[in-house]
């Protein structure tokens, strides 16, 4: 059975609206990013960046989930069925990636540098 041309139509204004959001996040994320490197640049301790980064990824994700919410249960539990399989890829990789892991060893790196020498 093929898919009527509105439900067509309202999938790629869906996708659209997806591919926007996550333009907008990965905008927001580097500009986040290039405030923290200009900041330590400007003589911001090293003990306020981290802290600084850290709470403002997690309002960032808050506010992605304040944004995408919903009531209904079909759609909280497989987003409608709607998801691309890119996106669902990027979903299934970022639940491989232990975000403790990947966070402490940003932390380290940044903290005493590849070397670990802490210097």
């Amino acid at each position: 059975m093929k898919p009527s041309a509105s439900f067509q139509q309202k999938y790629a204004t869906y996708q659209l609206r997806l591919d926007r959001n996550v333009v907008a996040y990965v905008v927001l994320l580097l500009c986040l990013m290039g405030n923290m490197g200009w900041a330590e640049h400007q003589g911001l301790s090293r003990n306020l960046i981290g802290p600084i980064f850290l709470f403002s990824t997690v309002m960032i994700y808050a506010f992605i989930g304040v944004a995408g919410r919903t009531s209904n249960a079909d759609e909280y539990y497989v987003a409608g069925r709607r998801i691309p399989a890119f996106y669902n890829g990027m979903a299934t990789a970022a639940d491989w990636m232990s975000a403790a892991s990947f966070i402490s060893l940003s932390g380290a790196l940044y903290l005493q540098g590849f070397s670990g020498s802490g210097d």
